[in-house]
């Protein structure tokens, strides 16, 4: 066989091609049935520009409800990279943890400081307590803390004396603190009322 093709292509020349194949075209009418095919019909195409609009007006709904809720919520504010030492968590849960106890006059029901600055949940310890001159005093008389800024709500929950209260660093306000802040102490005090029954 070798020998054979040797001969063939006689000396010094390439061998010859392989026969190369060859492409049919498919007949026009299939490919216009192929193309029909792949098109979206007309009524199928309406259906998706009324999907694609609804979706537009729906995300457009979206930004509007997210603006008004920042605008009620005000925005979450991070903590500072730098805060005095006595405003950090764990130093405010014990400031209050033991003026409530020295005072027997309150309980620290709640801290959060998921966000700057802390928010506490103070509940009288005598329910016959007119609200709240007493739980004031013990936010004042809290070592330490004499400077502070003390935002609160306070009032009757579950027919105890209740103050929802800030431990703010002293100028440290502003307007947006001043303002998530705010929204934090009224969303705290109705989720008491809630809780209790009262809303």
């Amino acid at each position: 066989m070798t020998l054979a093709l040797a001969v063939l292509s006689g000396p010094g020349e390439a061998p010859p091609e392989a026969p190369r194949a060859v492409r049919q075209r498919a007949p026009a009418a299939v490919v216009q049935r192929t193309r029909a095919a792949s098109a979206p019909a007309p009524a199928a195409r309406a259906e998706l520009e009324r999907a694609e609009e609804a979706l537009s007006i729906c995300e457009l709904d979206r930004r509007l409800m997210s603006a008004r809720l920042e605008t009620y919520e005000g925005e979450f504010q991070d903590w500072p990279e730098q805060v005095e030492g006595r405003f950090e968590p764990d130093a405010v849960e014990d400031a209050l943890q033991r003026a409530a106890d020295r005072s027997g006059l309150a309980e620290l029901a709640l801290l959060d400081c998921d966000e700057f600055p802390c928010v506490a949940v103070l509940e009288s310890s005598d329910p016959e307590e007119p609200c709240c001159v007493r739980l004031q005093r013990v936010l004042r008389d809290m070592p330490g803390y004499e400077d502070i800024s003390r935002p609160s709500i306070s009032g009757v929950v579950d027919g105890r004396p209740v103050m929802v209260v800030a431990i703010q660093p002293p100028g440290e306000g502003g307007a947006a603190i001043d303002a998530r802040t705010g929204w934090r102490l009224n969303a705290l005090y109705e989720g008491l009322q809630i809780a209790a029954g009262e809303l």
